[in-house]
C-alpha cells in the first residue's frame, strides 16, 4: 500500500520540503538516542507520503497498520534504526527528481529490508 502511495502521492514543493525536514529530524533524534521520537518520525515521514495522496481510506487503513503492538515498534527499530535515514533519504531523492519508478523501488526496498530483519530475527529468538 505504501508503494502505491508512492505513485498516487501529489509531490509538491511543501511535500518536498516536509519529508526533508523529517529525515534530519531522524537523523538528530538517532545521534541523540531517542528512540520514541525516532519511530514517531519515520511514522510521521511514511504518514505523509500516505496523505498526499487524497485518499482517506487509504490513510485510515495504513494507520491501522501502523499501530502495531510496541514489542514489534522497539524491534523494528534496534534492526533498522541506523538505516532509515539512507532509505528515506532515496525516497526523497526519487520524488525530488520526479522518478516515481525509482521512488517506488526505494520505498519497496526500505520495507522489504524492515519486514526481512524483523522475521530473521524473530526466528532466531525462538
Amino acid at each position: 500500500m505504501e508503494v502505491y502511495s508512492i505513485e498516487t502521492a501529489n509531490v509538491t514543493p511543501k511535500l518536498l520540503n516536509e519529508l526533508s525536514a523529517s529525515i534530519n529530524r531522524t537523523k538528530k533524534f538517532l545521534k541523540d538516542g531517542n528512540k520514541l521520537e525516532h519511530i514517531e518520525e519515520d511514522m510521521r515521514f511514511h504518514a505523509m507520503i500516505t496523505a498526499a495522496t487524497g485518499n482517506e481510506e487509504l490513510c485510515r487503513v495504513l494507520e491501522i497498520f501502523s499501530k502495531r503492538p510496541c514489542s514489534a515498534v522497539r524491534k523494528s527499530y534496534e534492526l533498522s534504526a541506523a538505516t532509515a535515514p539512507v532509505a528515506h533519504m532515496k525516497i526523497y531523492q526519487a520524488l525530488k527528481k520526479d522518478t516515481r519508478r525509482e521512488a517506488r523501488l526505494a520505498m519497496r526496498d526500505h520495507i522489504v529490508f524492515v519486514r526481512e530483519r524483523l522475521l530473521a530475527s524473530l526466528k532466531a529468538s525462538s
